[in-house]
């Protein structure tokens, strides 16, 4: 059933797009672009760009694409919206002539999830890859359901959950100056967070209760602790390394109540 809903959409949104010039996701209409691009913006792309573009699908994406997607989740991880929802808000503003296809399509990418793992994201990347030009020749479904299935590796890898009973969490962040290591730990009710960096750079905690930062001069390692933290609360984790030009990076930091299912 899954795989029939699957191709009559695909089918029904080929016929729709069959008459119309072809886009880049992000255009809502055919535009010239600048032969260059100023060395600022490409500073504010790349830095934090490495580390999703070791995944399997942001991989297939194109930098420029990307970019975007990583700056929209950061956004969106700390939200308590549905997960539909959110793909949805990420994705809209580079689909801007599809948004009627953006609900039906995350929700296709939503079912494998607790199905069939890996399947559909398999299956597409199988699709894009067999075209000459990859993501730039794929129909919109397919570029749609791409940047779907890219923002949620994303905001996975920016969530750091901890609870009473799952209390310690880490993370690495791959970056062109090195790598982020992030280490949570809950016991006691106290947060304590500890962040090696590859640089000079500083970490801050931002929540209803808190508003700490730690920083250094030189690579190490940084710690920040809450006490108390709000159970259930969403916290912002903010990293940022002595890079001028370069905008922090955002995790999303949650106390669970394990007793709440």
């Amino acid at each position: 059933m899954q795989d029939r809903f699957h191709t009559l959409l695909k089918h029904r949104f080929q016929t729709e797009f069959a008459n119309r010039p072809p886009l880049f996701p992000w255009e809502a209409e055919v535009r010239e672009y600048p032969a260059e691009v100023p060395a600022y913006a490409q500073s504010m792309s790349r830095m934090w760009l490495e580390n999703p573009l070791q995944f399997s699908v942001s991989s297939k994406l194109p930098e420029t694409v990307l970019h975007r997607l990583l700056d929209r989740c950061q956004n969106m991880v700390q939200s308590t919206q549905k997960q539909g929802v959110k793909l949805v808000q990420i994705v809209e503003s580079l689909f801007p002539d599809s948004l009627d296809a953006l609900e039906p399509i995350a929700n296709i990418v939503l079912t494998p999830a607790y199905r069939s793992g890996s399947a559909l994201a398999e299956a597409t990347l199988q699709e894009v890859e067999n075209l000459a030009g990859g993501f730039d020749q794929a129909t919109p479904e397919q570029q749609i359901a791409l940047t779907m299935l890219a923002s949620m590796e994303i905001m996975s890898a920016l969530a750091l959950t901890v609870s009473a009973e799952e209390s310690t969490v880490g993370r690495d962040w791959v970056t062109s100056e090195g790598v982020v290591h992030v280490d949570v730990n809950y016991s006691g009710a106290v947060l304590i967070i500890n962040a090696t960096l590859p640089t000079g750079g500083s970490i801050q905690l931002v929540g209803a209760d808190s508003d700490s930062q730690s920083s250094r001069p030189e690579a190490g390692m940084l710690t920040l602790a809450q006490t108390a933290p709000v159970i259930g609360a969403s916290y912002s984790l903010e990293v940022s390394l002595d890079n001028d030009g370069q905008r922090p990076l955002r995790f999303s930091l949650m106390v669970l109540d394990p007793s709440v299912s």
